[in-house]
């Protein structure tokens, strides 16, 4: 089960996410959280700042956390626009609108749980409301910036 020592909005909805994974589709959380198990990623969106822990119970969002092997680092402006296909998440990368560093096993294990936990989500009928959620809080607070090497979208200062 998720717990949750976060404060901010981003991190308590991914809270919620984790928990609504759990109890509607558990064989993909389980799988997710074997895929990333002994893994922690500091994530930080816009101000808010908190880590991801992972092991065969759960998956825990903490505000505080051991060395992380993977770094996450956007912007709430830049998470609406991955969100609502206005920005791929590619070329979010591609443009440094989200950076993510870590050594390539932390990254591959990473990115095949978070492949899990999307074929998960879309199968959870709690999932719509979750993003519906996550979309408002992106979209507030969320300032526009210069344009990233080309692009229109906005900074991830948000």
């Amino acid at each position: 089960m998720s717990s949750s020592g976060t404060e901010g909005p981003v991190g308590r909805l991914l809270t919620e996410s984790f928990q609504a994974l759990a109890r509607e589709q558990p064989a993909q959380h389980a799988l997710m959280c074997e895929q990333l198990q002994g893994h922690t990623v500091e994530v930080c969106v816009g101000a808010e700042r908190f880590f991801l822990g992972f092991e065969s119970g759960g998956a825990r969002v903490e505000s505080t956390g051991p060395a992380a092997q993977a770094l996450l680092v956007t912007g709430r402006g830049v998470l609406a626009d991955v969100l609502d296909a206005r920005l791929s998440l590619t070329r979010a990368v591609l443009t440094d609108a989200l950076e993510v560093v870590g050594p390539l096993a932390s990254l591959m294990a990473l990115h095949e749980g978070l492949v899990t936990y999307v074929h998960g989500a879309v199968r959870c009928p709690s999932f719509p409301a979750l993003l519906a959620r996550l979309r408002a809080v992106c979209r507030e607070g969320a300032p526009a910036g210069p344009p990233l090497r080309g692009e229109s979208h906005g900074s991830r200062d948000g």
